[in-house]
């Protein structure tokens, strides 16, 4: 397994190592093959609910990584029940991938409704608003193309969109 050095510093020369050693094993369609038949049963994407929820935000991500590459992009009108479960995933995963938040951070919604992902630090606390999919966007560290609103200290603010995040 080559995962936990996504997350963990110290494991990160493991997973370099297994990627090169995977890309040189591998052609592009195997790849596609191995993405579209599903994880590993040993993974933690292969938990039936947690799994999901997971898989859909890193895929949703990854889509809009390459439509936003592009020099004219627009955000995406997703369905409630697609926004309804990015919402479900970001509350989820937004406290371990935003742990390194130099401010607190308040995840909140057009209609109010808030999550509290990080508690403030001594810059204070921002607040990031926006649909469900743009909050994803900027929890996995795309904070530059996410379309959002922050509101809190200016400082607290600028170190926030120019932060790592992810995991």
């Amino acid at each position: 397994m080559a995962g936990p050095g996504i997350m963990i510093p110290a494991l990160s020369d493991t997973t370099a190592r297994r990627m090169t050693r995977a890309k040189e094993r591998y052609s592009f369609a195997e790849v596609v093959d191995k993405v579209r038949n599903g994880p590993p049963p040993v993974s933690i994407y292969a938990l039936p609910k947690l799994g999901a929820q997971f898989n859909t935000a890193e895929y949703f991500v990854h889509h809009e990584d390459v439509r936003r590459a592009q020099p004219t992009w627009d955000v995406r009108t997703l369905p409630a029940d697609q926004q309804n479960g990015l919402w479900k995933t970001v509350r989820l995963s937004s406290k371990t991938m935003n742990r390194k938040s130099p401010s607190g951070l308040v995840l909140k919604l057009p209609d109010g409704t808030t999550s509290v992902a990080k508690r403030p630090t001594e810059l204070g606390s921002v607040t990031v608003t926006g649909q469900p999919s743009e909050l994803v966007l900027f929890c996995f560290g795309r904070q530059q193309v996410a379309d959002v609103e922050l509101d809190g200290e200016a400082e607290a603010m600028e170190q926030l969109r120019n932060a790592s995040f992810g995991v």
